[in-house]
């Protein structure tokens, strides 16, 4: 889940969730049943969502506004978003000031007050978490800032402190139909190991969301939860991967919730090509990979064109500065990727979202 990982610069201690056994998976009515129950979990995110705008409205109530986009850090994915959002305010009359922080509490903390002093109107705090600036949040919305929260949370939680609006995903429905794809796959039977960060609150959602999906289809099936060391992955994930492999020889899928340790982990299975990756994200390395069948890459879960998802950023923060209360709380666009819908580009996974740009000027006007 990128957009909320970018942040977490520390070490997080990699430990397991239980010791993985041999599945002995299910058998008669219950395979069924759990094959039945799995397909329809895996079919209801295979599809493209629709490209959803909300009711036209006068957008140009803002003209003269002032956003700012505060990333977490300049890495490609919040470049996107944020190149999006700029193109979004420039069509809308407003200006944008975007700032990319170094991953630290301290750097997210900085801009705010800086955008806070030079009177902006609105703020979408992208990849930063609101509680983690929790004061100059509440000086923000206290000062009339609407403040958004883009890409931290589950659009079920509950919107944090100060903030106005927020643009989450359906974690449960995500993580839902990975276990589906699994159980699919495996005619329930799986032995799974996921490494997925708790220090993050939208993947550790994730995580929570995922193993219990697992156990209610399959309670037979093996399971494993392992913290994942994000501040480190790049130099210690492979060699863990083959440990974890030796204790586990019976492993049959890693659920990498984090898309950029995919190299690692492939890395970490070499020699071991009947272990399947399932993963998030959908950065392009990935897809490429899944495409060209060349990695342990099964099915991935792609954002919406990130562009795409600048332009929601502003439509929804435009609208909140109107008083909307339909904006409050909308989702980023996701869908999962696997061999029977990869297309020939990456272009071909959301064709639909070619006309965002179109589609929301039309109801700004």
């Amino acid at each position: 889940m990128a957009l909320a990982v970018v942040l977490i610069g520390g070490t997080l201690a990699a430990c397991g969730a239980g010791e993985p056994k041999a599945s002995a998976g299910l058998s008669g009515n219950a395979l069924e049943a759990c094959v039945a129950k799995a397909a329809e979990l895996k079919k209801s995110k295979l599809a493209e969502p629709p490209l959803k705008v909300l009711a036209p409205f006068e957008m140009s109530k803002n003209k003269g506004k002032s956003i700012w986009i505060i990333n977490a850090a300049r890495v490609p994915l919040l470049q996107r978003v944020s190149d999006g959002a700029q193109a979004a305010a420039s069509a809308a009359g407003m200006s944008v000031k975007i700032v990319y922080g170094d991953g630290s509490t301290n750097s997210a903390q900085a801009a705010m007050q800086q955008a806070i002093a030079q009177g902006a109107d609105g703020i979408a705090l992208v990849a930063v978490d609101p509680g983690t600036i929790q004061a100059s949040v509440d000086q923000a919305s206290k000062a009339g800032i609407v403040v958004t929260d883009v890409g931290n949370r589950s659009v079920q939680d509950s919107l944090r402190p100060g903030v106005a609006g927020q643009l989450g995903y359906d974690v449960p429905a995500e993580m839902a139909a990975m276990a589906g794809w699994i159980m699919v796959d495996s005619k329930c039977s799986a032995n799974t190991l996921m490494y997925s960060p708790s220090a993050l609150s939208i993947t550790s959602a994730g995580a929570k969301a995922f193993q219990a999906e697992y156990r209610e289809l399959c309670p037979d099936c093996a399971f494993e939860l392992k913290d994942l060391d994000y501040g480190n992955f790049a130099s210690t994930l492979t060699a863990e991967v083959q440990t974890d492999l030796r204790r586990n020889p019976d492993l049959d899928y890693i659920f990498a919730i984090i898309g950029s340790s995919v190299p690692e982990v492939d890395a970490g299975l070499r020699g071991n090509d009947h272990v399947r990756v399932l993963t998030h994200d959908g950065l392009d390395d990935n897809l490429d990979g899944l495409r060209k069948g060349n990695t342990h890459v099964v099915a991935d879960f792609a954002f919406a064109p990130n562009e795409a998802i600048g332009w929601q950023v502003i439509d929804q923060q435009g609208r909140l500065m109107l008083g909307e209360k339909d904006a409050v709380t909308l989702t980023i666009p996701t869908r999962m990727v696997d061999a029977s819908d990869i297309g020939a580009t990456n272009g071909d996974i959301w064709p639909s979202f070619t006309r965002a740009q179109q589609a929301y000027t039309a109801a700004w006007k």
